[in-house]
C-alpha cells in the first residue's frame, strides 16, 4: 500500500491528476485482463506501432501498458538520428518497442537486426514483428552480444528488462530488486562476427544492463579495421562499471582515440544531474518516466568520461565518429 501511494504521489507531481487517473484506469484494465479474462497479452499502440504486452510482466510490458510510452528521451534521439534506408543493430531488443520504432524510421529500404537472448522476450519480439508485418525489415536472432562467441550464463529476472550477465554488480547497487528466477546458458556472439554477410551497420542501440563494456570491447577490432563505424546509442549503467575489472572508462578512451566523440548525453533526472556545474545547458528537456531528462549536445570527451564513469546521473549516451 505504501509503495502504491508513493507511486501515485510521484505520478501526480510529474504528470498531473488527469494523466494519473488515466494510468489508474489502465492498471485496472490490466488486472481485469490478467485476473478475470485470464489472457496472457493485451494489445496496445506504442509509439505509433501495435504491440502485444505480457500482462504478467512487472517490467517493460507493465510500464507500456499503463503509460503507453517509455523513455521519450531516447525515442527522441532515435527519431532525430535515423533516416530512411539506414541499417540498425538493436542489441537487447527485448520485446521490440525500439526495433518497431526503428523500422518505422528506416522504412522498407532499411534494415533492423534485432538480437535478444531471453527466450520469453524473443518469443514476444517475434509476435510483435509479425503483428506489424515487419519481418522483411526486422531480422531477429536469439543471441546475446559479447566480446567473444560462445556460451555465457544469463541471469533471468522476473521483470523482462532486468535480465543481466552481471548479477554481482547489479545486486550491490540495486538492493531490493535483485532477485533472479533462474540462470540459463545462452549463445553469445562477437558483433564483428555477427555482422559478417550483413548490410553495413549505421546505428547501434543497446540497453544490456552493463554488458555494453564487453560489447564495445568486441566491436573494437572492427572499428579499427573500418568494417564498423556506426553511431552508438547505449544506456549507461555506472554502478556496474569498475575501472579494474569492468572498465567503461577504458572503452570510451579507446573509442575516442579512434575518432568517436560524445554527440549527446541524456541526464537521468534533471533535478539531480550536475551538468550545469560545468556550464552545460540542455538543448531540450523531456518529461518521461516520472522525471525530467535533459538532452545535452557538445559535451567534451573529458567531461563525458567524468560524467559517465564518476559523477553519474547519465541515462544514455550517443557516440558518433567524426
Amino acid at each position: 500500500m505504501i509503495k502504491t501511494l508513493k507511486w501515485f504521489a510521484s505520478s501526480f507531481r510529474a504528470d498531473g491528476v488527469l494523466t494519473t487517473l488515466a494510468y489508474l484506469k489502465n492498471i485496472l484494465y490490466l488486472r481485469y485482463v490478467r485476473d478475470f479474462k485470464k489472457q496472457p497479452f493485451i494489445q496496445k499502440k506504442i509509439h505509433g506501432t501495435n504491440m502485444y504486452l505480457d500482462v504478467n510482466d512487472p517490467g517493460i510490458s507493465r510500464t507500456l501498458a499503463i503509460k503507453g510510452t517509455r523513455e521519450r528521451d531516447q525515442v527522441y534521439v532515435v527519431q532525430r538520428e535515423l533516416q530512411k534506408g539506414m541499417v540498425v543493430l538493436d542489441i537487447g531488443a527485448n520485446i521490440g518497442s525500439y526495433a518497431l520504432l526503428e523500422a518505422s524510421f528506416v522504412g522498407s529500404e532499411g534494415k533492423v537486426y534485432a538480437i535478444e537472448p531471453s527466450p520469453q522476450n524473443f518469443e514476444l519480439l517475434n509476435k510483435n514483428v509479425a503483428l506489424n508485418g515487419l519481418s522483411d525489415i526486422i531480422e531477429t536472432c536469439r543471441v546475446g552480444a559479447a566480446d567473444r562467441t560462445g556460451v555465457a550464463q544469463f541471469f533471468v529476472h522476473e521483470a523482462s528488462n532486468l535480465h543481466t550477465f552481471h548479477p554481482e554488480k547489479y545486486q550491490q547497487f540495486r538492493t531490493g530488486r535483485n532477485e533472479f528466477r533462474e540462470t540459463i546458458d545462452v549463445e553469445v556472439v562477437n558483433i564483428c562476427e555477427f555482422i559478417q554477410g550483413k548490410r553495413p551497420i549505421d546505428f547501434i542501440r543497446m540497453d544490456i544492463e552493463g554488458y555494453e563494456v564487453e560489447v564495445m570491447e568486441g566491436m573494437m577490432q572492427g572499428i579499427m579495421e573500418g568494417s564498423l563505424s556506426p553511431k552508438i546509442l547505449f544506456e549507461s549503467h555506472r554502478p556496474k562499471y569498475d575501472d579494474i575489472h569492468h572498465s567503461m572508462r577504458a572503452q570510451l578512451t579507446k573509442l575516442f582515440d579512434l575518432g568517436y566523440y560524445p554527440k549527446t548525453l541524456i541526464s537521468t533526472d534533471e533535478s539531480r544531474a550536475l551538468f550545469s556545474e560545468k556550464k552545460y545547458t540542455p538543448q531540450r528537456v523531456i518529461n518521461t518516466d516520472g522525471v525530467k531528462r535533459g538532452i545535452y549536445d557538445g559535451i567534451s570527451k573529458k567531461d563525458a568520461i567524468e560524467f559517465i564513469c564518476d559523477i553519474g546521473y547519465v541515462r544514455a549516451v550517443l557516440l558518433e565518429r567524426s
